[in-house]
């Protein structure tokens, strides 16, 4: 970001990870503590950066395997390094508190910061190096918020004690399903309109109520007096349809756009990822395996080990509420050109501050710009 204005949206580079002169990993937030956003920004799979010194990540390697944490490839998710940035600039603006950024700017050719370090880096000692540093970034912007904001306690569904930081962290990414999931009701194949919300709950699970689900990353929001997880990620006042409305509110007029461009999966709209992606109105697979089914991102190795706060460990008391937003290629890339591209980034990043802002507050009972904290008092159900 060196041909970025960060000093003037607030940002400084915290810390870097470089190799041979080169930034491959950076950490970026306020110079000051006290003007922390309760809101951590990761950007995973957006870097470009191919470095000779690096070999290839290959698909041959024995801890690759089919499905999970340990998948491969080598798809860039694009565009998803500039949509974090432009978020983080709309908090700046909006709040006005600066979040914490960490951003990987290795292509994920190199190194994939979203697996297990084996299939991420797969033996490579400067890949490895990166790896950790990018989660560690993660975990040390976790406790700087934690020092600005504090904890809030609350009881599990077993009735134990749970104890997390007044914050939120995103996982931004993002997927293209333009061979699979339908742009819109008319029977057309891709790209598809659906902002993929990740909770580390499988849309299997989300055909029905899902308050006894026990392993969500949101295991501390739904433990919080007068919450409940069903409401948290698919009521009229979760992050995914208070995406949809503001982005609804903001976006341009463009009749080549589907209407439900930024709808969430779960949201109040659309609450049941499964029946959406088995759905033949907006699914256009005929078969995978035994069944017709796009598929839904229910979240990565980021947003579930960061939940923990010691993520090395993944053990600990101590959590942090985590979402993963899978991005649609249509919001990614707009229509081709860059002036339409700038302008559904920006749509975008204005739509997701405000809906982060607005849920962390009502969440925790606090303003992005004030430190008096209360506990959780706003329903977000």
């Amino acid at each position: 970001f060196s041909d970025l204005s960060l000093d003037a949206n607030g940002f400084h580079v915290l810390e870097t990870f470089t190799h041979d002169g080169d930034a491959l990993v950076e950490l970026l937030g306020p110079r000051n503590i006290q003007d922390a956003a309760p809101l951590v920004i990761a950007v995973g799979h957006g870097g470009r950066y191919k470095p000779e010194y690096m070999p290839d990540r290959s698909r041959d390697c024995p801890y690759c395997l089919k499905g999970g944490l340990t998948s491969f490839s080598t798809i860039s998710d694009m565009y998803t390094g500039e949509i974090g940035f432009r978020l983080a600039a709309k908090v700046v603006e909006q709040s006005p508190k600066v979040p914490y950024f960490i951003i990987m700017h290795l292509h994920r050719s190199k190194l994939d910061a979203n697996r297990l370090k084996d299939s991420a880096a797969q033996g490579d000692p400067i890949a490895e190096k990166a790896w950790f540093a990018y989660h560690d970034y993660i975990s040390i912007a976790q406790l700087k918020i934690k020092s600005t904001y504090g904890t809030a306690r609350g009881k599990t569904q077993a009735d134990e004690d749970i104890e997390g930081i007044k914050g939120l962290l995103i996982d931004l990414h993002g997927y293209a399903g333009k061979n699979d999931w339908r742009s819109d009701q008319d029977g057309t194949i891709g790209p598809p309109p659906f902002i993929h919300w990740g909770y580390r709950i499988p849309g299997n699970f989300l055909n029905a109520d899902v308050n006894d689900f026990a392993n969500s990353t949101f295991t501390h929001a739904s433990s919080l007096r007068s919450k409940d997880l069903d409401s948290l990620i698919r009521g009229p006042m979760s992050i995914g349809s208070r995406f949809y409305a503001a982005f609804r509110n903001t976006r341009s007029e463009d009749s080549t756009l589907s209407e439900y461009l930024g709808a969430g999966i779960p949201s109040s709209e659309f609450p049941d990822p499964a029946s959406v992606a088995k759905d033949p109105h907006w699914c256009g697979l005929t078969k995978i395996g035994s069944k017709a089914s796009c598929r839904y991102f229910s979240g990565g190795y980021t947003m579930i080990q960061h939940e923990f706060v010691d993520w090395r460990a993944k053990i600990g008391q101590l959590r942090m509420n985590t979402v993963q937003a899978e991005i649609p290629r249509m919001i990614r890339f707009g229509n081709g050109n860059d002036e339409d591209r700038a302008k559904m980034h920006d749509q975008c990043a204005n739509a997701m501050s405000v809906a982060l802002l607005s849920f962390v507050d009502d969440l925790f009972g606090l303003s992005a710009d004030s430190h008096e904290n209360t506990g959780a008092k706003t329903s977000c159900s």
